[in-house]
């Protein structure tokens, strides 16, 4: 039987003439995926920890991973190309700057996060079209819920995603802490607040701030433990409740930390008015989001692809320009007062309550 001769691609000549660095640029970036799948893989294995005594080869890591050793030369080998790991001269592979953030004892260590992302949002991810198509949340669309019920439903991944959450917590509590002083405060409401991590390191750092941690019910235990383990249970209280419902009123000023990303404008906006029916006239509210460049073509690859995330993982989720912030606060009857850059991805937005609205009508 003769094989059949398919005619070139209408691209062949262009493929042909490209020039090398940006043909090599686009099948690396194609190949991303392995990557993230490696760069988790390798986590996941504890390889960062096994080398934090030295250099070990192949062979060695292997057998204390209980994997076979030349697959996983062929992976560290691919890792190390791109600057994760490193192989000597001897065949023997060690740390990197790069690989020193997946060990677990590294104080800005993002192991889990890095576990996390090669999961559930990676596996996701292969629906994003229908998200470009619709809209609509490509989680939703595989796994038949949204995140938050997914997670809830499954407690096996509930571990999983407080790890990934608290790796990359840490570093944005110390990025507001460096940058944003809560000495003039006395009765915070940390809106969200999970667990309760950043309602007690505030508290720990400005002993005259009373502290209440404001979320769901099922996070009560979590963040009790965590103000026991900061010693700052006298200071900070665990008040159970929904965001879109109702939360503790009487506070001088309200944090949101990495919430209303998760949530469409409208639903921001439910946010936004429960705050300015609670705050003050004389009260803040701060927000703790990724603020995005107005600017057009921003090289910005964490920032930009966590919007993608929030497109395909979230039901109208977004990463926000400074902007819509300001025109998402002001619908609310909130005024942008300035958003001041932290050590970590996101901003903090400070926001006054707009006089001319009253705290009746921002509650509706």
């Amino acid at each position: 039987m003769e094989p059949t001769l398919l005619p070139d691609p209408p691209n062949k000549m262009i493929a042909r003439t490209s020039d090398e660095p940006t043909l090599a640029k686009m099948r690396g970036l194609i190949f991303g995926f392995s990557i993230t799948r490696s760069i988790a893989a390798a986590a996941e294995l504890g390889i960062a920890d096994l080398l934090a005594g030295g250099s070990r080869t192949a062979a060695e890591l292997a057998s204390a991973c209980g994997v076979l050793e030349r697959p996983l030369y062929r992976m560290l080998r691919a890792l190390a190309g791109e600057g994760v790991f490193v192989e000597n001269n001897d065949g023997r592979f060690a740390l990197t700057p790069l690989a020193e953030l997946l060990r677990a004892d590294h104080p800005g260590s993002i192991r889990d996060w890095a576990i996390y992302l090669a999961d559930l949002p990676y596996r996701s991810s292969f629906e994003m079209l229908h998200s470009l198509r619709t809209g609509e949340s490509a989680f939703r669309k595989v796994f038949g819920a949204s995140v938050f019920e997914y997670v809830a439903a499954h407690a096996e991944y509930t571990p999983k995603v407080f790890r990934a959450m608290s790796s990359i917590s840490a570093a944005r509590i110390a990025g507001l802490l460096e940058a944003y002083d809560f000495s003039d405060i006395t009765n915070l409401v940390d809106v969200g607040g999970a667990h309760g991590a950043m309602t007690a390191a505030i508290a720990k750092r400005y002993p005259r701030v009373r502290c209440t941690c404001f979320d769901l019910s099922s996070a009560e235990q979590g963040a009790l433990k965590t103000f026991r383990d900061h010693e700052v249970s006298d200071r900070c209280d665990f008040v159970g409740g929904d965001v879109f419902e109702d939360f503790a009123a009487g506070a001088d000023a309200y944090l949101l930390s990495a919430v209303l990303h998760d949530w469409s404008d409208e639903r921001c906006l439910q946010i936004l008015r429960n705050c300015r029916g609670r705050v003050a006239d004389k009260g803040r509210l701060l927000i703790i989001d990724i603020v995005l460049s107005d600017g057009k073509n921003m090289p910005d690859t964490y920032r930009n692809f966590l919007d993608l995330a929030m497109l395909t993982q979230t039901d109208g989720g977004m990463e926000r320009t400074e902007s819509e912030f300001r025109e998402l606060l002001e619908a609310a009857g909130f005024g942008l007062n300035r958003v001041i850059p932290m050590k970590a991805p996101q901003c903090v937005i400070e926001a006054l309550p707009q006089l001319g609205v009253s705290r009746a009508a921002g509650s509706n």
